[in-house]
């Protein structure tokens, strides 16, 4: 918690991720950590990849 909290960025995205519902301590430091070490993964899941280039006319 304390890298987190040192830098605004993860703590901002920390606290956008837990609160959602039923997401706590533990669930929001592991999925902060996997958004920022695989940031394109979860909208190619998600399958949002196209959606999100069509938006703001950005190229992956």
């Amino acid at each position: 918690m304390k890298l987190i909290k040192a830098n605004t960025e993860y703590l901002n995205a920390y606290e956008n991720i837990t609160s959602i519902k039923g997401l706590g301590q533990k669930s929001g430091i592991v999925l902060l950590y996997l958004f920022l070490r695989y940031p394109n993964v979860v909208t190619q899941a998600s399958d949002l990849d196209d959606f999100i280039q069509k938006v703001d006319g950005y190229e992956y």
